[in-house]
């Protein structure tokens, strides 16, 4: 996780500061959950403001916390002001991300984000030192605390992007910067803040906007072949079809996938779409279908997610 001087913060937020001294290390916007040592970020929101909990947090343990130029206090070595608190905890992450050699896997689509990020982490934690999204965060809050939440030490971070209005996406993908990029699906699903369909493939499109020079697009292979696919310094993949020899149990799946069968203890067809997608992204990163195989044949079901649950003879 971040570990900075708070003077350091204080410059990358651009806040003003009654002059803080000290160290954080992490953020949080919960006051319930902030650790000693931790950065408490006074977030708006439509049930509760976290303005209200800024001297619990600081009570708590907290180094400090970020607030925005509405709140009314004292001067305090331990107050930074920012316009937007919001605003201010992305600029952070942006700057911790680019600051560290960890690779970035951004996750889109209407369907299959969550269920994707469990598999591709479960598969390249066999190799790698990884972070993932500790649930669905893929907002402007998620996602940021999402990336500064990783180890220093951390390889490869798995995050998730969603949006409910244009434009939400590019913010995040540039927020991410991510090496890999992936588009799961794109449905005619959470259009209420977008006028079309094709509104709405434009704004998960818009996740190549923040790929690195030389990253990857991964797409449904009908999206590669669309007008609408975004072009630029990167490679676009397209997502392998489904295997053609799936047989279902009510437990998971068996199939053939990169001319190895694989026993997919996940339930649906769904979750084998899944797979295919997390295969596109894992075998980029120089998995071999074999050790992929293993990994998703000990995968758990994911709560609430395709989960089966058992009541006496039901």
């Amino acid at each position: 996780m971040i570990q900075l001087p708070v003077s350091e913060l204080a410059r990358i937020i651009n806040a003003s500061t009654a002059g803080g001294h000290g160290h954080i290390s992490g953020v949080g916007t919960d006051s319930r959950d902030i650790k000693q040592g931790q950065c408490f970020f006074a977030i708006r929101g439509e049930n509760f403001d976290g303005h209200d909990f800024v001297n619990t947090a600081l009570c708590g343990g907290a180094a400090c916390a970020v607030v925005d130029r509405r709140y009314n206090h004292q001067p305090s070595p331990k107050i930074l002001t920012v316009t937007d608190t919001v605003k201010a905890l992305g600029q952070l992450a942006k700057h911790y991300r680019r600051s560290r050699p960890f690779k970035v896997i951004a996750i889109t689509g209407s369907v299959g984000k969550t269920t994707a990020r469990h598999i591709i982490a479960a598969v390249l934690a066999r190799k790698f030192k990884i972070h993932q999204s500790p649930a669905n965060f893929n907002n402007s809050i998620g996602l940021p605390l999402t990336l500064l939440g990783a180890e220093a030490d951390c390889e490869i971070i798995i995050a998730e992007l969603g949006t409910n209005s244009p434009g939400e996406i590019e913010v995040l993908s540039k927020t991410a910067s991510p090496d890999i990029a992936v588009v799961t699906a794109v449905k005619p699903a959470h259009l209420a803040g977008f006028e079309t369909f094709e509104h709405l493939l434009a704004e998960k499109l818009s996740i190549a906007k923040g790929l690195r020079t030389g990253g990857m697009l991964i797409l449904p292979a009908e999206l590669t072949q669309s007008p609408q696919c975004p072009k630029g310094d990167f490679t676009v993949a397209a997502i392998p079809p489904m295997p053609e020899d799936m047989v279902f149990s009510d437990k998971g799946s068996n199939f053939t996938l990169a001319g190895r069968k694989m026993t997919l203890p996940l339930a649906g067809a769904g979750n084998v779409a899944n797979v295919v997608v997390a295969w596109a992204v894992c075998s980029s990163l120089g998995i071999e279908a074999d050790d992929f195989a293993e990994a998703i044949g000990l995968l758990k079901p994911i709560k609430m997610r395709t989960e089966i649950v058992e009541y006496a003879d039901i």
